[in-house]
């Protein structure tokens, strides 16, 4: 057990935030209704409450003798975890809401290399653009969910690899275009779901390997969309509900879709159809998976 207390106290700043995190996923994952009194989620619930209850289980003052040990930092604005020679993540934002948000490159001299798990969860109070440094490399789970006032383009820098699971989830505010860079390799499931904002053209880096589920799904304002050959498979409900996605061209040869409850292309634009090179294997016209599907002129 002493990795994984190790791991707790190296991410979360109490019991009680870890508990919550622990209980949120699980009830997510395990797809419960949290209100109901006889749901598992519930008798986790009360079993958490009975660990509160004992004094040698639950002390909180090995939290604090831990904290001590802990690589933090913190400034007026931020709270993060040194994670290498003049590295961090940034662990949560501290600060005042309003406006744009310019995250700095560096805290304390340590370049700021990850926006660690819900860091800016739920503020909703900026009411302008976001702009990430060109440090970081990693946006992990749930970093900005829930961030509803960010305005314009959403710019992902270079040396961007990963984008986590629900990283930008229900961001609606952004109301210009998504800028993708070509480091990123990895767009995990519901990313960028329900950024109903972002419009135009949406490009798929070149070197892409892995979209997980429903990574664009709601995003109601994408009008046509480019598929690098380095992508493969296609998730369930990858592009479900994007309303106004007229066309997907695919550069390589035809992926793999995986289904599960939503079509890749579910309600799309009544007109939405797939272009794809002439050269290409795998494509058939004039459906392809019940798509339609031309090969493009040249």
């Amino acid at each position: 057990m002493l990795p994984i207390i190790e791991r707790l106290f190296y991410t979360f700043s109490s019991w009680e935030e870890a508990n919550e995190n622990y209980l949120d996923g699980f009830a997510w994952w395990s797809c419960i209704d949290m209100q109901l009194p006889d749901s598992e989620y519930q008798r986790r619930v009360l079993s958490y409450e009975r660990l509160q209850n004992d004094p040698i289980l639950f002390d909180p003052l090995l939290w604090l003798t831990a904290e001590e040990a802990k690589p933090l930092g913190y400034t007026s604005d931020y709270k993060y975890l040194v994670t290498g020679r003049n590295t961090c993540t940034i662990v949560r934002y501290r600060g005042e809401q309003g406006g744009g948000l310019v995250i700095p490159e560096t805290l304390d001299g340590n370049s700021v290399t990850q926006i660690g798990r819900r860091a800016f969860y739920h503020n909703t109070g900026f009411t302008g653009t976001l702009t990430i440094p060109s440090s970081v490399i990693i946006i992990d789970e749930g970093a900005f969910e829930g961030c509803e006032g960010f305005t314009g383009d959403l710019i992902i820098p270079e040396n961007v690899t990963t984008i986590g699971v629900d990283a930008f989830y229900d961001c609606v505010g952004f109301s210009g275009s998504l800028v993708l860079p070509e480091s990123i390799t990895t767009i995990d499931r519901s990313a960028f779901n329900g950024c109903q904002g972002i419009s135009g053209s949406l490009v798929l880096p070149g070197n892409i390997t892995t979209v997980g589920g429903y990574a664009f799904a709601r995003c109601a304002a994408i009008t046509n969309l480019v598929i690098p050959a380095s992508l493969t498979i296609i998730d369930a409900g990858t592009f479900f509900r994007c309303k106004s996605l007229v066309v997907a061209e695919f550069l390589g040869d035809a992926p793999e879709l995986v289904y599960e409850h939503e079509h890749a292309f579910e309600n799309c634009a009544p007109d939405f159809h797939i272009i794809y090179n002439p050269d290409a294997s795998g494509w058939s016209t004039p459906e392809w998976n019940g798509l339609p599907a031309f090969p493009k002129e040249n």
